[in-house]
């Protein structure tokens, strides 16, 4: 489950779960299609997909959730960005 308890993105081990009431556009647009393809995948800068949503899957209140962490992940994650 999602939320402030989780300290580094290694807590992400397997598809976020996010509480109920949670409205972030992350919470809508990380569907287990986009995390099963982008899990494991860093962009050409070196930033994990994992490091884009940590921000969101740890602060469920939000209201965007995502952060592309170079330019090239808005290409390299276009699922979860566009």
């Amino acid at each position: 489950m999602c939320g402030r308890h989780m300290k580094n993105v290694d807590a992400l081990t397997a598809y976020p779960q996010f509480p109920a009431g949670t409205n972030s556009l992350l919470s809508k647009a990380l569907t287990k299609e986009v995390w099963e393809e982008y899990k494991d995948l860093s962009c050409a800068k070196g930033v994990s997909f994992k490091t884009n949503i940590f921000s969101g899957c740890k602060n469920t209140d939000s209201g965007i959730g995502a952060y592309a962490g170079s330019a090239d992940a808005y290409t390299t994650f276009n699922k979860l960005f566009d």
